[in-house]
């Protein structure tokens, strides 16, 4: 049972820092929207000054991506373990 608890507060800990790092993270695609877009007034113009929700977007892909590989991750690791 001491097993279980230590997995669950293993797990808990990397989903709170993956929701910690999709914060920065985000501004990622952010700026790079902003260096490649060539009239940026335009573009914010065109999405009706919604910048934030944009923000919001790319951290909850942020956040989903950052589980995501530490999924593959934790299963690559079983594979090889279980291999050798």
């Amino acid at each position: 049972m001491d097993k279980l608890k230590a997995l669950f507060a293993k797990q808990f800990m990397w989903l709170i820092m993956a929701f910690v790092l999709a914060f920065p993270l985000a501004l990622i695609p952010m700026v790079l929207i902003q260096n490649f877009i060539k009239d940026y007034s335009d573009f914010i113009n065109r999405i009706d000054n919604q910048v934030v929700i944009l923000y919001v977007v790319f951290v909850l892909i942020c956040f989903v991506g950052l589980i995501l590989i530490r999924f593959l991750s934790s299963l690559i690791k079983i594979l090889i373990g279980t291999k050798a």
